[in-house]
C-alpha cells in the first residue's frame, strides 16, 4: 500500500537504496559488489504501516481473517532478514505507534496480525554479529566457524540458539 506523503520519505533511503513509484514494475537487479547483495535488495516501493492501517477495512471486506507482515524490524535491505535490531521497527515503515495503531485496527477489525521474522540469525553488519567476529578475530582466529563448529560459542558473545529441534539438527556437529 503506497504511503499518503511519498516524498516525504524519500530521504529514508540514501544511495544505493532506491524508492520507487508505486507504479513502478519490479525488475531483475544486478550484483552490487560494495554491498554484496544484489540491487534489487534494496529498492523499495514505499508501503508503510500507516498506509498498510488505512487498508483494514478493505483487507477484511474480502474475507481475510489475518493480516501478514514480512518483517518490520531494523535492517538494511527490502526484506528485512538481515536484521540490526530486532526491537527497533525500520523508519521506512514507521514507528512503534504506527505498529501500535495497525494492531489496534486489525484487531478492532475481528483480524489476526501474523508477523514474520527469523530470531535465529542476523545480517551481517548487526552490531552484535560485529562484536561477535571482533572476539573471535581478537582470539587469533583466521575463520568464522561453521554454525556446526560456532552454535556453542554463539552463545558466550549474546547470541541465542533456538531450542526447536529443528534448530538443534542444523547446529549439530
Amino acid at each position: 500500500m503506497p504511503t499518503a506523503d511519498f516524498e516525504a520519505k524519500r530521504a529514508l533511503y540514501p544511495a544505493p537504496k532506491v524508492l520507487h513509484d508505486w507504479a513502478d514494475v519490479p525488475l531483475p537487479g544486478t550484483y552490487l559488489e560494495a554491498e554484496k547483495l544484489n540491487s534489487a535488495e534494496l529498492e523499495f516501493w514505499g508501503g508503510d504501516l500507516r498506509s498498510a492501517a488505512t487498508k483494514v477495512g478493505y483487507i477484511r471486506s474480502l474475507g481475510a481473517d489475518v493480516l501478514y507482515l514480512n518483517p518490520i524490524h531494523l535492517a538494511y535491505t527490502n526484506h528485512k532478514y538481515d536484521a540490526f535490531d530486532y526491537r527497533e521497527i525500520s523508519p521506512e515503515y514507521g514507528t512503534h505507534a504506527d505498529f501500535r495503531a495497525l494492531a489496534d485496527g486489525v484487531h478492532a477489525a475481528g483480524m489476526k496480525l501474523v508477523m514474520d521474522g527469523v530470531f535465529n540469525h542476523m545480517g551481517r553488519n548487526a552490531p552484535r554479529f560485529k562484536e561477535a567476529l571482533r572476539i573471535r578475530r581478537a582470539s587469533g582466529a583466521t575463520a568464522i566457524p561453521s554454525c556446526a563448529a560456532g552454535c556453542a560459542r554463539a552463545r558466550t558473545v549474546g547470541g541465542s540458539i533456538p531450542r526447536s529441534s529443528s534448530a538443534r539438527r542444523s547446529c549439530a556437529p
